[in-house]
């Protein structure tokens, strides 16, 4: 599968395309942002462009994984070849997407803890700190409001080969599609 993948320098999005770069059904990633991610793998091509809204449609890619604006991603929806387009948002998000003609999940995981040594670089990173020690037992207590990246990003890319039954995934169906076996 080959995979266009917006948000990189976002924690949610590097959390994302460390899944993909490990998944062995992923053969590339096109990492598409304002800047480098600065990282160098054989499945890795980077797309850097000050301006994202002006972006000609990319093609030869079986799904695109949007972590990061919503304003962006429905701008880049409008004019996506591909044929599944996945993005993650907040709570209320994506209802625009929802309503292209065009094959979309969204996803809206709530709180999603950063997993393998992925840092935010914003004050959320303090919160994420505080929350390690009980963060196990506040995704049994709240399956529905509580996921981490690691489990999203797996997610994105089961949906984003296979589908799912709903164009909506919270928590809980986040898990769930992230605990499937290809």
């Amino acid at each position: 599968m080959r995979l266009i993948l917006f948000g990189v320098a976002g924690s949610v999005g590097a959390g994302v395309l460390r899944e993909c770069l490990r998944d062995p059904e992923v053969q590339a990633v096109l990492a598409v942002g304002r800047s480098s991610c600065g990282l160098a793998h054989a499945k890795l091509t980077e797309l850097v462009r000050p301006d994202l809204f002006a972006l000609e449609p990319i093609g030869g890619y079986d799904a695109c994984l949007f972590c990061g604006e919503e304003d962006l991603a429905l701008s880049v929806a409008r004019t996506a070849t591909v044929p599944r387009f996945c993005y993650t948002g907040g709570q209320d998000s994506g209802d625009a997407l929802l309503a292209l003609d065009l094959d979309v999940y969204v996803f809206r995981p709530g709180y999603v803890h950063p997993a393998r040594g992925v840092r935010s670089r914003t004050w959320y990173r303090m919160v994420y700190v505080a929350a390690a020690p009980v963060q196990p037992l506040i995704r049994r207590l709240f399956p529905a409001r509580v996921t981490t990246e690691e489990a999203l990003g797996r997610a994105m890319i089961r949906v984003a080969a296979y589908g799912w039954d709903t164009r909506v995934l919270d928590a809980r169906a986040v898990n769930a599609a992230a605990d499937l076996v290809p």
